[in-house]
């Protein structure tokens, strides 16, 4: 080390130091001699008794040889306290070259006066060749000082600064100091490294980055059927995250066999929506076929491999990456990623591009499945609502005198519904009601229900049973459970003196009581083997008259009041243009 402080102190040995004590005490004695013992000496003018000269002799040399011992033990202080110090400096030294962390420490005008060894590697020089120079000349180089450095000095409070030197970043903590020597100010520089915390910091985000893409995808999905806009929102994650100029999907039409446009990010013109490629064809259907990621780094001269050459001449796209996005074992597209300058598809991007890709799989996979149980269900449901009609059918066409009532009855059953502001999911489960409410005739002979005359009381206790073979029949249909209350209950009245069960005022379901209304209005405005129909004040008049014991009043008064309505609509003049 050639830095070093100046401790030097003058280390008189033990020898030296006697025999300056034994001159000391020649001198002292010789003196006394001269000045003490002449005659005209002091001692003789006072101590004219020669034994008295002799004591005052030995005290005088007792003093000076006593100062010669006290210089002596002075001076072996100062020799323990030179060595104790050159131990501490050699010790600071040692410790200051041990630090790995490059160090200098500079001067008022930002002269280098210390630097560690660190410092002198990482500088590329030998301490001779630095001290004593601006450190902003030697390094790091620099136009002039640091602001945090100067601000240190004015505020003489520590600063940070950060500065990045051939690719490696450094925070450098800067400390104010009082030089001692030249009373002055002096400025302590600590660099730390930091390239690799910023390396890391970075990996950090960017893949905190990617769980927040990824994170906002998986909500899409789950928030939404709406294919196109999942995939729009994977798309621009894709060109978010991974920095790229553009990037399409293309959807594997398996009934084509080709593989579609489905969306697109980035495109200057519109060349990419007509993308239609059979799934054999090019780099997107070798992709497919093979189920890997394919990169090509340059697109010129790459002829006719790359099929869609429009996209290399109008979107001036240089690069090109092809992921495919795979389910479950089964490809269902591609999605494309251009860059208009060369692209770096390192091991980390390619990851995030197929890991993108899965979950653009997923969204694709979940949608479609949900479509082919959508259709799944539309068709059951249909399948039911044939099944029931036809049911309903085969009850008109049993008995001729009452065809029609069922799908008329249903549709005034509906209509009053509907005034009254029912749902659609109860709408359907009165309906379907509606159209099985007499189901439970099935169970009752056809010499009864075809009997053109009066029934016998008999007869009518057969009749009577047809609610409770209704609801034995439909009770163990899961489908129909909300559509039972109709047929089982339909007979039941207000004042409680129905059938089959007497149930009285609010405790028949409000469907049955509905239907009540409906079912007695088509039957008395119907022929009947026993009668004609009836007209339609006489029908009105006889609803009327029954509100409050066989019908729900509420339900009768909203039923008049309609047809009222009707009648009015019917009556005025039509008028033309």
């Amino acid at each position: 080390m050639d830095q070093k402080i100046n401790t030097d102190f003058h280390k008189p040995p033990i020898v030296i130091t006697g025999l300056a004590l034994a001159v000391l005490t020649w001198v002292g004695d010789s003196v006394f001699d001269a000045v003490f013992l002449n005659r005209n000496g002091i001692i003789n003018n006072l101590l004219p008794n020669e034994a008295e000269k002799i004591w005052t002799r030995i005290f005088t040399i007792s003093i000076i040889t006593g100062f010669g011992f006290y210089l002596h033990k002075l001076f072996s202080r100062i020799k323990k306290c030179h060595a104790k110090m050159e131990k501490a400096t050699n010790d600071w030294a040692a410790t200051f070259d041990a630090i790995n962390d490059p160090v200098f420490i500079h001067d008022a005008q930002f002269r280098i006066t210390r630097c560690n060894l660190a410092y002198q590697k990482a500088a590329g020089l030998h301490s001779k060749d630095i001290l004593g120079r601006p450190y902003f000349k030697v390094y790091p180089k620099t136009e002039g000082c640091l602001k945090k450095c100067a601000k240190a000095a004015e505020t003489w409070m520590a600063q940070t600064d950060e500065i990045t030197i051939d690719d490696r970043v450094f925070s450098i903590r800067i400390y104010p100091a009082r030089n001692l020597d030249e009373n002055g100010i002096s400025t302590i520089h600590i660099m730390n490294d930091i390239t690799e915390n910023k390396r890391t910091e970075a990996t950090v985000k960017h893949q905190l980055e990617l769980l927040k893409a990824l994170r906002k995808i998986d909500m899409s999905i789950n928030a939404s059927m709406d294919l196109r806009a999942t995939l729009e929102v994977v798309l621009d994650q894709i060109t978010s995250i991974l920095g790229v100029d553009a990037a399409d999907m293309l959807l594997y039409n398996r009934v084509s066999q080709r593989l579609e446009y489905g969306a697109g990010r980035g495109f200057r013109g519109r060349d990419a929506e007509k993308a239609s490629l059979h799934i054999a064809e090019g780099y997107a259907g070798k992709v497919a076929l093979d189920g890997r990621t394919s990169c090509l780094p340059a697109l010129k001269g790459i002829t006719p491999e790359f099929v869609r050459q429009s996209l290399i001449r109008n979107e001036e796209f240089v690069s090109y990456c092809c992921v495919p996005m795979i389910s479950k074992g089964d490809v269902l597209g591609v999605i494309d990623i251009f860059q208009r300058s060369p692209l770096d598809a390192t091991p980390e991007f390619l990851d995030i591009a197929e890991a993108m890709a899965l979950q653009a799989a997923i969204a694709i996979d979940n949608a479609r499945l949900f479509n082919n149980l959508h259709r799944s269900n539309v068709e059951l449901s249909l399948a039911y609502e044939t099944t029931i009609e036809g049911w309903s059918s085969a009850l008109d066409l049993r008995d001729k005198e009452t065809e029609g009532h069922s799908r008329r009855v249903t549709e005034l059953t509906m209509r009053i519904a509907r005034e009254m502001g029912f749902g659609d999911e109860e709408l359907l489960h009165m309906r379907r009601g509606a159209l099985l409410h007499d189901i439970g005739k099935m169970g009752v002979p056809d010499a009864i229900l075809l009997k053109p005359g009066a029934l016998t009381q008999e007869e009518w206790d057969a009749m009577k049973k047809h609610p409770r073979n209704a609801y034995e029949l439909l009770s163990h249909i899961t489908y129909l459970h909300h559509a039972i209350d109709i047929p089982y209950c339909h007979h039941e009245k207000w004042d409680g003196t129905g059938y089959p069960r007497g149930l009285k005022g609010e405790d028949i379901p409000v469907a049955a009581r509905i239907f009540a209304v409906a079912d007695v209005w088509d039957a008395l405005r119907s022929d009947r083997p026993y009668r004609k129909a009836w007209p339609v004040e006489q029908v009105l008049e006889h609803i009327k008259s029954l509100s409050g014991n066989h019908f729900d009043p509420k339900i009768a008064e909203l039923f008049l009041k309609m047809q009222a309505q009707d009648m009015d609509g019917a009556a005025k003049p039509q008028t033309s243009d």
